[in-house]
């Protein structure tokens, strides 16, 4: 079983759509199929972390099962939009979390810092507002290894620019890659 977590429908649909999964819960908004479980949950920490909670207490994970945050992020402009970073860690504040899941991957890799706003300021690393606290939380039910992180460059530091449509469109170009690193992870 495969649990995603995202922050927004938008980059949830693409998955809903390819695994064929049922909205089960409308608030928090979840859904299910035969291999997956996807909630979305909202912008920011707080939210990421409640709704990893919630996934986790619907079904308890079982030991081949994976744990994935799916979402969009700024990164620096060395990173095209629409490029998918598998994150080798994850820093909030002074915190840092290694994330040796895709360790092997071909995508590239990067720090992926968690913060409470959206971000304008160039910085070294990606920058998301959800992974650090979905990786935490997923922590007490998850060995490290099986959880990931898979962001995909929506912009370089200019939020405004982001919209609904865009995190879709971007999400939905990379949603095959994604699940071929995702189906690669589960065996």
């Amino acid at each position: 079983m495969i649990y995603f977590v995202c922050a927004f429908k938008a980059e949830a649909r693409p998955f809903i759509d390819r695994l064929r999964l049922s909205r089960t819960q409308e608030r928090p908004l979840i859904y299910r199929g035969d291999d997956a479980i996807l909630i979305v949950g909202g912008m920011g920490a707080k939210a990421a972390a409640d709704a990893t909670r919630t996934v986790m207490e619907l079904r308890p994970p079982a030991e081949e099962d994976l744990l994935v945050n799916l979402g969009i992020c700024a990164a620096p402009a060395r990173f095209a939009v629409g490029t998918l970073l598998a994150p080798a860690s994850l820093r909030c504040g002074p915190e840092e979390m290694p994330l040796p899941s895709l360790r092997k991957t071909t995508l590239p890799r990067i720090a992926l810092r968690t913060v409470d706003r959206p971000c304008d300021e160039p910085a070294e690393t990606a920058v998301d507002m959800e992974a650090f606290a979905v990786a935490e939380t997923a922590a007490a039910f998850f060995p490290e290894e099986r959880i990931a992180v898979l962001k995909i460059v929506s912009d370089h530091f200019e939020p405004d620019s982001v919209t609904p449509k865009l995190a879709e469109r971007l999400i939905e170009k990379q949603a095959e890659n994604i699940l071929k690193h995702l189906r690669f992870m589960l065996h």
